[in-house]
């Protein structure tokens, strides 16, 4: 798949997930519910996506939602409170702690806090949010597989922003590769995303639409 520019992108993402929810993707008048009930074709409802749906949904996180080191960004995208990159490890690489979980665990974790993190890098000019953002991308370039934990596309259009506006050629070709490879596997099963995928990708494309409109990273 091609990532011409982000608005582009941001398109192919929001037709995927409009295949699988329809359109509108959140009933109106029912939002809270919806964002509080949704869950996928198994009746799965990962914690971590819990605080994204809210987030479609246009309202805050319930308590219960911010479970895990990615809670608090979340969090953060309703709040004018701290900085993000106070929420998130210092240096280079991932962004959270290795948990005592399993890699597949600790990994979806970490890939929801990127999502997160990329929301953050959109709304304006936050120069250091994306040197940490291509930091914490890169590090999952080298050391992770996109279907290492998850069938889900967390992240995605971090890895097509990277792709798309890094100089070096080759982390730019593994960035789009890795974004492909995410879209790919999230519709293996069923020919098109699960729910929670197609939100994450709902979301994802939102962020592509407020970066189009930056016109590049700050």
């Amino acid at each position: 798949m091609q990532f011409p520019e982000p608005a582009a992108a941001a398109e192919q993402f929001r037709a995927l997930a409009l295949r699988t929810l329809g359109d509108p993707p959140i009933p109106v008048g029912a939002r809270g519910d919806w964002a509080a009930t949704l869950t996928d074709e198994q009746g799965a409802r990962p914690a971590s996506a819990v605080p994204l749906l809210y987030r479609l949904a246009g309202l805050a996180p319930c308590a219960g939602a911010l479970v895990g080191p990615d809670g608090a960004l979340w969090q953060a995208l309703h709040d004018t409170g701290p900085d993000p990159l106070s929420l998130v490890r210092t240096g280079a690489g991932p962004l959270t702690e290795r948990a005592e979980t399993g890699i597949e665990v600790w990994t979806q974790t970490e890939l929801a806090a990127l999502h997160a993190l990329g929301a953050h890098a959109a709304t304006g000019d936050t120069p250091a949010l994306w040197t940490r953002l291509w930091s914490a991308a890169d590090w999952h370039l080298r050391e992770l597989q996109p279907d290492n934990a998850t069938c889900r596309p967390w992240a995605a259009h971090v890895f097509v922003l990277r792709a798309l506006w890094c100089d070096d050629a080759e982390v730019a070709a593994g960035a789009g590769l890795h974004a492909s490879t995410l879209l790919h596997n999230c519709r293996v099963s069923m020919g098109r995303p699960d729910r929670i995928s197609a939100c994450i990708l709902l979301d994802a494309a939102a962020t592509l639409d407020r970066v189009a409109g930056l016109g590049g990273p700050r």
